[in-house]
């Protein structure tokens, strides 16, 4: 079998004979980004992979349901980037942001008043709005704390909630939040939404300036359609003003938008990390730094002018398909993980993928303790850093899961104040990882980590901390020690490599002098081994001797030692002796934590595989080691999805002493909720893929075109006899409707237009009377008109001029089409005030919007072609005319295509292109500079 394996970094042409190969190793980035880009290149020679048969996935788990909802863009420069925006807005939405604050303030001082003189009613009334507009609020927290005004704004919510329910009136709620909060922010759903008092008060602040009032596109244009006293061309500068102005005002509202977002609901140091002036993302699933990858849609600019660092220039989407999708394609798909179980249901579902369980090589010794809640975040940290700090005078290794680089930060202060040494693995500090988990499970280490310690992370156990080489081979220890002081000679066999270190600990523990000789290493170590035992009172550890060389050194030594790996008896159904360690299960328990590596986890995630990975750092390949979850009421998950029975539970703990609560019934409770968020997350990873379908099919049918136009279709046939055709029928219908007397013809009408599509003269036609003949003398001009343009520039490269345009047109409409369904995904739920499935809606406009794409595709490169110029009449600026000479195909779709590429996708060095001449072909052509709404941006450009 041969094979290859793809990198970031590789160019096309190394990564070619890799996809060649029987095997392709790679990341599921790689290869999604090597498909997008696949369907980017303008020769079929560049393209690198060849075709989805069989893959087989690592981390499944990880990959088709925790990344299933990132889509993989492959993404470029905009022509005109508009940042000013986000810049004018920044002040704006501070402001509010700040006036806000100022008002939650004021309702929860009120609220602490009104409990105080046992109002309690309208103090949660206070605290339900407080929540509302700003739910991590510190003094927040502080009332939440007390059980029963938790369950008592609960209640309050839910009945402000319901108060109209069934009319046509608002809620109470939507009454309180419209009078008290300038936006409203939603944690669950990761929303921000402004009130009408929000939009009042940037109104006032942009000094009258109402962005939100948009016009109504649809009714303008059919208004000026219909006007009698303007000109064609006098109707499309009214048309352009119209459009200028709700394109200028989206633009304002989609900053306000992303703004909000940026402050409400992402956290430095959590979600992302400033570094040399730029934003970077830190992936929620694993804690490392998304080095090149940007939010999309405007965000990561929202967030760039929120921490005052430079707003680099929008990007546009080039191309996107979704894990989900483009795993989907494979004729055969497999996978493994150790976190499964719970997701089988989604995975039959979506992937129609079965979860079967394989028992674990040996028996998992690790012990999970019950979950510890304490009432807030203060006293959660001061727990978990006594518990370290216990542990840590013992010698045992620790390992600390956090769900965020701030807290890692906050425990190594802590830490550092109790003069603990410890390593901090963090998106910070991930270019030490490897060296770091070599030594995370060595005696007395401390380590606290991010999501990074996670999945693939084998942290073995040093010397010293597994119990059980102790009490299996102490005494054997003693022996050799005691045998050592009468001089005697002794062999030690460890029963491999992983044994050894463990063994010469002991050894040394029981002042025993020794060497250690790795047989396997060099032949000369033999010798050395036989010289040793020449010595009195010589101990030597002896790995990987060869029956022969045993047979001899029997001969040479008084006493030979076995030692066999020892087994934990936690969980051990037939002790063994001499292998199993002698320690009670039950006692080693008791008295606190087992042996081996204690993980410490400081916060719940979402999602339980997450948790169980944490886990299972301890207690790999059968060791023992133990697990244990604290956490507080202020924690995302309690706070957010938090039930009724842990409510209770606190309820019930509030009137008892100060003090944690360690209950297995808090743990199910927690795992009720994580279960709620589990499903919540799979409908929404559903509901997405069900969007994504529509563009799905949609991009398989653009794919397969262009996958076409590569291999060799005939563009010209499509061109004359498809395209053209199609265009005549419908410019004919427009003109001259059949059953319209031919005196009513608009032939003129119809010249004028033919004129502007085929950049040449059709008046012949303005005294013909028979439609038949009107398409016939039209069709033989256009083609005469074709057969000119193949003269000019030959057969050959005419078909490669045809093949260019077409496909460059279908890359640039292909692009302002991805814009267009995300701009209709953001407004679909709009469809569901009006008692319609927005699915159904999107399903219907997508749709719509794909033939006027197809369409696009058509009249742009029929356009193009005819506006073809004679070599040597085609007086170009220089710039524009060596650009055309050397064309590259690759940068052809998109100005700056080529390093969108590189930098958002797999930042490789692009597709690459052959040089092909095209002299003659306008720039317009090749670049695709003739969208409408960029050329609007330029002209507003120019005119400011």
């Amino acid at each position: 079998l041969t094979v290859g394996v793809i990198q970031a970094g590789m160019s096309p042409e190394q990564r070619k004979p890799a996809y060649n190969s029987d095997i392709t190793y790679g990341t599921n980035n790689e290869f999604g980004f090597d498909y997008l880009r696949d369907n980017m290149v303008f020769d079929p020679f560049h393209r690198v992979q060849r075709g989805h048969i069989y893959a087989i996935i690592d981390e499944v788990d990880s990959i088709l349901i925790d990344e299933a909802r990132t889509p993989l863009i492959i993404s470029g420069p905009v022509e005109h980037s508009d940042v000013e925006s986000y810049r004018e807005m920044k002040p704006v939405v501070e402001q509010v942001f700040r006036r806000q604050t100022i008002e939650v303030n004021r309702l929860l001082a009120e609220a602490e008043r009104l409990l105080k003189s046992g109002r309690e009613k309208e103090a949660a009334v206070n605290i339900v709005i407080a929540k509302r507009g700003a739910p991590k609020a510190k003094k927040l927290f502080k009332l939440l704390q007390e059980p029963f005004v938790a369950k008592l704004v609960d209640s309050t919510e839910l009945e402000l909630m319901k108060k109209e329910l069934g009319q046509k009136e608002e809620t109470r709620l939507k009454e309180l939040e419209e009078k008290y909060l300038y936006f409203v922010i939603d944690e669950r759903a990761h929303t921000v939404d402004l009130t009408e008092k929000g939009r009042e008060m940037i109104r006032k602040l942009l000094k009258g300036e109402d962005v939100f009032n948009l016009p109504d596109l649809s009714t303008a244009l059919h208004e000026i359609d219909q006007r009698t006293d303007l000109l064609p061309r006098e109707k499309l500068v009214e048309k352009e003003k119209i459009l200028r102005e709700y394109s200028d005002k989206m633009e304002k509202v989609h900053a306000i938008k992303q703004l909000f977002k940026a402050y409400s609901l992402f956290q430095r140091d959590v979600d992302y990390v400033v570094q040399n002036g730029q934003v970077i993302i830190v992936d929620e699933f694993t804690g490392r730094l998304m080095h090149g990858r940007r939010w999309s849609d405007g965000l990561h600019e929202a967030v760039e002018a929120k921490e005052g660092v430079r707003i680099q220039a929008q990007t546009q989407t080039l191309a996107r398909i979704t894990i989900q999708n483009y795993f989907r394609m494979y004729e055969k798909l497999a996978g493994m993980t150790g976190t499964a179980a719970t997701e089988a249901a989604e995975f039959w579902e979506i992937y129609k993928l079965d979860v079967v369980t394989i028992p674990t090589n040996k028996p998992v010794r690790r012990v999970d303790f019950p979950d510890i809640i304490f009432k807030t975040k203060k006293e959660k940290y001061e727990a978990v850093i006594n518990e370290i700090e216990k542990w840590h005078k013992q010698g045992r290794p620790i390992l600390v899961g956090t769900t965020s680089v701030e807290v890692s930060e906050l425990l190594s202060r802590l830490l550092r104040r109790r003069r603990i040494p410890h390593e901090v693995l963090n998106a910070k500090h991930h270019e030490r990882e490897a060296k770091i988990v070599a030594k995370a499970g060595q005696f007395g280490a401390v380590t606290i980590a991010t999501n990074m310690a996670g999945r693939g992370t084998d942290i073995k156990l040093g010397p010293g901390v597994v119990k059980a080489y102790e009490y299996v081979h102490g005494d054997k220890a003693e022996e050799i020690a005691e045998l050592q002081r009468q001089g005697k000679r002794i062999i030690g066999l460890p029963e491999s490599e992983s044994v050894l270190p463990h063994i010469e600990w002991l050894l040394r523990k029981h002042s025993v002098k020794f060497k250690s000789f790795n047989l396997k290493e060099e032949a000369k170590r033999y010798g050395e081994l036989k010289s040793h035992l020449t010595e009195s009172g010589s101990v030597a550890l002896v790995l990987n001797a060869s029956e022969e060389q045993l047979a001899e050194l029997k001969t040479l030594v008084d006493k030979i030692f076995e030692f066999p790996q020892p087994e934990c008896a936690i969980n051990t159904k037939k002790p063994r002796p001499g292998i199993t360690c002698p320690m009670d299960p039950k006692k080693c328990i008791a008295e606190g934590v087992p042996c081996g590596l204690y993980v410490i986890g400081t916060e719940r995630h979402e999602s339980r595989r997450i948790d169980n990975q944490l886990r299972g750092r301890s207690g790999r390949q059968g060791d023992p080691g133990a697990s244990r979850f604290f956490l507080s009421l202020e924690d995302d998950l309690l706070r957010l999805f938090g039930s009724d029975r842990v409510m209770e539970l606190m309820e019930r703990w509030g009137k008892q002493d100060e003090g944690p609560i360690e209950s297995k019934l808090v743990t199910k409770a927690l795992e009720t909720a994580q279960k709620r968020v589990e499903y919540q997350n799979f409908e929404i990873r559903k509901r997405l893929l069900e969007y994504d379908d529509v563009m799905n099919r949609q991009r398989e049918a653009i794919y397969g075109l262009r996958n076409e136009i590569l291999d060799g279709k005939d563009v010209k046939s499509l061109i004359l006899d498809q395209y053209v055709g199609e265009m005549l029928d419908e410019k004919l219908e427009a003109y001259l409707p059949k059953g319209m007397p031919p005196k009513d013809w608009d032939l003129h009408g119809l010249a004028n237009d033919l004129a502007f599509t085929f950049a040449a003269d059709f008046s012949f036609i303005e005294g013909m009377t028979d439609r038949n003949e009107i398409r016939k003398a039209v069709r033989q001009h256009i083609e005469e008109l074709y057969a000119e343009r193949e003269e000019w520039f030959g057969e050959e490269q005419m078909r490669e001029i045809e093949r260019r345009i077409l496909l460059a047109t279908l890359d640039t409409a292909w692009r302002e089409h991805l814009y267009a369904l995300d701009q209709l995904k953001e407004t679909a739920y709009l469809h569901a005030y009006a008692q319609k499935d927005p699915l159904v809606r999107y399903k219907q406009e997508s749709y719509r919007l794909f033939e006027e794409l197809l369409t696009r595709i058509r009249d742009e490169t029929v356009r193009r072609l005819f506006r073809l110029r004679r070599p040597e009449q085609a007086r170009l600026p220089r710039r524009i005319a060596e650009r055309m000479v050397a064309f590259k195909p690759a940068a052809s779709a998109a100005t700056g295509q080529q390093g969108g590429v590189a930098q958002q996708g797999a930042r490789t060095a692009g597709t690459g292109g052959v040089k092909v001449p095209l002299t003659g072909v306008p720039a317009d052509s090749i670049t695709g500079k003739g969208s409408r709404r960029s050329r609007g941006r330029r002209r507003r450009r120019k005119r400011r």
